[in-house]
């Protein structure tokens, strides 16, 4: 809450200078309590890799579960947190490239079930969540804001759309869009686009859902990051997909320039995985991967 509200029009369908190969309609959702995934360094369990290079081992894997899991507490504690499963570039002054976009397979997802938050745009909170999406960060450690798209699922919710920015210096906005089923493929995509609306636009599809000027994206910043990840709000909750069924992010570019695209450079990207004793994140080539929970509960 208490995100600076001049954010150009949410939700406005328009023709955007899209990178190449990515369509598909969209929807959305947003959340709370999060950070990008340079803080992931903190978590317990962290693993790392380089897509691009020789790619994990394949973790052995069962389907996640179409129920939820029935305790939010993880050795004996509930603690409420963001956990990644993903792959990320921590930025600076080797990666100046000023937007991402990916195309993500829309996977279900079980969330833990003590506690019963939800989404809320009124509220501007995020509940109880599990998502998958793409994000433009500051690289610095402090995590001074972002901007980001992709879907969400919070408990006894079904699966959206969702948008976030955030500024330090300014709080938190978040959008929600229209229901999304499993199987669908969207393209999230952040871009660097000087228009009448902003400079930076969060986009699901060809749908902008928040607009910002380059001083509320990028105060305090000390270069971008660029991330593409599945997140939770609790580690007993699924990651987005099973083992036979993984949440895939294809077609994975960075910006350049306002109109110039390109796919990401080999090798570029590491791997975060805070849980991986019930989480996997596998790349599939030098410009895509998957996720997916391992086992139930």
């Amino acid at each position: 809450m208490g995100a600076y509200r001049q954010l150009g029009v949410l939700m406005e369908t328009r023709r955007s200078e899209s990178p190449k190969g990515h369509t598909d309609p969209g929807a959305w959702i947003s959340r709370r309590y999060r950070r990008p995934l340079e803080f992931a360094t903190l978590l317990n369990g962290l693993t790392a890799t380089l897509i691009g290079a020789l790619l994990f081992p394949i973790f052995v894997s069962a389907p996640a579960a179409l129920a939820e899991v029935p305790s939010c507490t993880a050795n004996g504690t509930q603690i409420r947190g963001n956990y990644f499963d993903g792959m990320y570039n921590p930025g600076g002054a080797m990666s100046p490239y000023i937007g991402v976009s990916a195309n993500i397979t829309v996977r279900y997802a079980a969330v833990c079930d003590t506690d019963p938050s939800q989404y809320n745009q009124a509220s501007q909170s995020l509940g109880n969540f599990t998502a998958a999406w793409s994000m433009i960060s500051d690289s610095a450690k402090q995590a001074k804001g972002w901007l980001q798209s992709g879907y969400l699922r919070a408990y006894g919710q079904s699966l959206v759309h969702f948008a976030e920015w955030y500024n330090h210096a300014y709080g938190y906005y978040d959008a929600f869009g229209a229901v999304v089923n499993p199987g669908e493929v969207h393209q999230y995509w952040q871009q660097y686009y000087p228009d009448s609306q902003g400079d930076f636009h969060s986009n699901v599809d060809t749908t902008r859902f928040i607009n910002v000027t380059g001083s509320q994206l990028v105060y305090g910043w000390s270069g971008y990051s660029q991330q593409f990840s599945g997140e939770t709000a609790y580690l007993s909750s699924d990651i987005a997909g099973g083992a036979s069924y993984p949440a895939s992010f294809s077609s994975l570019q960075v910006q350049t320039q306002p109109t110039s695209w390109q796919s990401i450079p080999s090798p570029f990207l590491k791997g975060v995985d805070s849980n991986p004793g019930r989480w996997s994140v596998q790349p599939t080539s030098p410009t895509s991967f998957n996720i997916w929970t391992q086992n139930y509960g």
